[in-house]
């Protein structure tokens, strides 16, 4: 029998009405973003010399930010303003990566970012392969749960060698191989894993991509809000403590506290990432794009309610 929520912590219906009923106008706002950002992807790699830097910037990273602020709005809709933070964090990270990329020399970085890429599937193929040290691993982690990953699944050991060649042959090209080996060389003793592909540029951080792209403010503000949420970082998101000793009360699993904040960062995402895509490859647009903001987005983006509860 289905369980049902504890109505509580878990009201559905009331955190949609009150999410349309002080957030409406700023829904709509992160609709358009994201619908501007859909548009903006194939209009942005139609206009480019579609190399590999294009192909990385256009298609994967301007696609993550319209994604991700489609999801933070998909959330917020639903009242899940606390778990907004998630989406909006990724979106954070495609933009800033997206500047870095911007600058210097892009096809470069875009090679590092796509073998970073195949790197990382070869390792999962490993952890499917028959008689790897990737695969006593998985099966270690795998034994507590009773779970074989290649019983129900007869075919994927071929699937998984399959992967490890087709991966094999992207990186042994010529414009790829000495990449790859760059991260070879990277990888610490005793460590089963690779540097990210910025850590080539000799960033050790996202912070540090941050500062080099001059949004180190916005990361410590802005970035580090989302990082308590991913990681559990604060009671405060999901309790309050009274001052009388021993009461506590449980906020709802859903609520819109700091949804001001929320789409006030992922708006200013949106906005400098797509000037940003506009002046490399569609400048002639910046005036329509100036107009489409004071117009539809400048009025929900600067009267953004603040809620409480009580």
């Amino acid at each position: 029998m289905p369980e049902q929520p504890h109505e509580g912590l878990l009201n559905r219906a009331e955190a949609v009405t009150h999410a349309e009923l002080h957030y409406g106008k700023q829904i709509n706002l992160l609709k358009d973003l994201a619908n501007y950002g859909s548009n903006l992807v194939v209009r942005a790699y139609h206009s480019s010399p579609k190399g590999m830097a294009d192909l990385v910037i256009c298609g994967v990273l301007l696609k993550q930010v319209a994604a991700m602020t489609d999801a933070t709005e998909v959330l917020i809709s639903a009242g899940c303003g606390n778990a907004a933070f998630l989406p909006n964090r990724a979106a954070f990270e495609a933009s800033i990566y997206l500047d870095w990329m911007l600058v210097g020399d892009s096809e470069l970085k875009a090679k590092r970012y796509v073998v970073a890429n195949y790197r990382d599937q070869q390792e999962w193929a490993r952890r499917a392969t028959p008689g790897s040290a990737e695969e006593a691993e998985l099966k270690k982690l795998m034994h507590p749960f009773g779970i074989d990953v290649h019983a129900n699944n007869p075919s994927l050991a071929t699937t998984a060698a399959d992967g490890v060649t087709e991966a094999n042959r992207v990186l042994s090209q010529p414009a790829l191989a000495s990449i790859d080996q760059a991260f070879s060389n990277a990888r610490k003793p005793g460590r089963n894993y690779d540097v990210e592909w910025y850590a080539l540029d000799g960033l050790k951080s996202i912070r540090q991509v941050a500062d080099k792209v001059g949004r180190l403010a916005e990361y410590d503000f802005f970035y580090s809000r989302g990082s308590q949420v991913m990681h559990t970082g604060t009671y405060t998101d999901h309790m309050l403590m009274s001052k009388e000793k021993g009461a506590v009360r449980f906020k709802s699993m859903r609520h819109l506290e700091d949804v001001h904040f929320l789409v006030q960062f992922t708006a200013s995402i949106c906005v400098g990432t797509y000037r940003k895509i506009l002046d490399r490859y569609r400048p002639a647009e910046r005036a329509a794009f100036n107009e489409k903001y004071l117009s539809d987005w400048r009025e929900p983006f600067l009267n953004i309610v603040r809620v409480s509860y009580k």
